[in-house]
Order: structure tokens, then C-alpha cells, then sequence
């Protein structure tokens, strides 16, 4: 029936606003959080080079249920490579947990001390990516729809968020037989486009 999701707004009806005008991909998450990282003075000058993975296919970032995970390496012939990837579901249409390299970074040292450089950076990488993830939710939210339930006196009781237009009706009906009255009608925002449509519940 899709997540739940708990939100009250003071009685009034808050939209979920977007920063951004279509989904990221892989390489376009990693140079946002790259570019923080560097503005926050979190990138070691010994770096050569910082590139996102642009590749047919590079699926859009669709949804949040996925996870940043970083690996700090030695490289087969130079250097200490610190790999980013998502792994997860980045849209409703991916059934199967996948894993994705969004980015690269590399060092061309390869001595302990500029090992634990990178690792370090790694890890900023990481808390840094989900920080901006969980501040940019909408960013990441872009299938689906919204379900939220009203009273008589316009106050938002929260709602759920479900994958399908198809989910949207069995989870209204199962509300209503679940709290017969208790709600007079429902907002149903498409994550996508943000349309919003009421529906008068019996």
C-alpha cells in the first residue's frame, strides 16, 4: 500500500516543491555533493581528478530507496580510487535491488597517509550525500503519488505515499472501511507532474 509518511501543516495544505525540473542522474547527484564538498574546503589538493560516470542507460534518480556507498581502493596500476555508487530503486519500474557507479575519485599517491586522506574524504562524501538527500527529498521523489486525508475542518491528518495509481484506489477504499466518517476527502498529488485531485470520501 506504499509508505507511510506523517506530516502536519497547522491545518492548511503545503505543497512538496521541487528545486530541480527533472530527475538527476547518477553523474549529476555526484558532482552536486563533489561541489559541496569542495566549497566546504573537504577536498585534498592531492587529488587528480573527481569525474561522474556518464553512461547509456545511467538511469534517472526517480526515488530515494536507495544508498550511497563509497569504496577506497588501491588502484591495479597507480594511485588510491574512492568509487561511488547507489544501490537500490531508483524508479517504481526497477523491480530488483541494483547497484549503480555514479563517480570517481583519484589520487595518484598510493603511501598509508594519503590512503587515510581518502578515506576520510569518502566518508565526507557519504554524509554529505545523505544530508542533501534527506534535505532535497521531493529531488528524489518523482513516481508515485501522494495520499493525504482531510476533516470536516480542512486539517491535514497525513497520509501515504503509494506506487501506483492503482494503490491510490485500494488504499482509499481500505481508509474508509478501516475509519468509516472519519475523513471527508483526500488529496492525491502525482509526484511527477504535481498535480493535485480531490476526492469526496463517503
Amino acid at each position: 500500500m506504499g509508505g507511510l509518511f506523517t506530516h502536519i501543516y497547522g491545518g492548511t495544505y503545503m505543497s512538496r516543491e521541487k528545486t530541480i525540473k527533472k530527475p538527476l542522474q547518477g553523474a549529476e547527484f555526484f558532482e552536486i555533493i563533489f561541489k559541496i564538498l569542495k566549497t566546504e574546503g573537504k577536498v585534498p589538493e592531492s587529488l587528480s581528478y573527481a569525474e561522474g560516470y556518464k553512461y547509456d542507460g545511467n538511469p534517472d534518480m526517480r526515488l530515494d530507496e536507495f544508498e550511497v556507498q563509497t569504496t577506497t581502493s588501491h588502484g591495479g596500476n597507480e594511485g588510491i580510487y574512492i568509487s561511488i555508487s547507489v544501490n537500490g530503486r531508483l524508479s517504481v519500474d526497477q523491480k530488483e535491488i541494483r547497484c549503480f557507479t555514479i563517480g570517481t575519485i583519484k589520487s595518484l599517491y598510493e603511501d598509508d597517509n594519503h590512503y587515510r586522506e581518502m578515506s576520510i574524504l569518502a566518508t565526507e562524501f557519504y554524509l554529505t550525500a545523505r544530508k542533501y538527500i534527506v534535505e532535497h527529498d521531493e529531488d528524489f521523489t518523482w513516481d508515485g503519488f501522494y495520499v493525504d486525508y482531510y476533516t470536516n475542518e480542512d486539517i491535514n491528518h497525513g497520509g501515504y505515499w503509494c506506487t501506483t495509481q492503482e494503490r491510490v484506489e485500494k488504499n482509499i477504499l481500505q481508509t474508509n472501511e478501516r475509519s468509516p466518517g472519519k475523513y471527508t476527502y483526500a488529496l492525491v498529488e502525482c509526484c511527477n507532474t504535481g498535480t493535485i485531485k480531490k476526492r469526496k470520501l463517503s
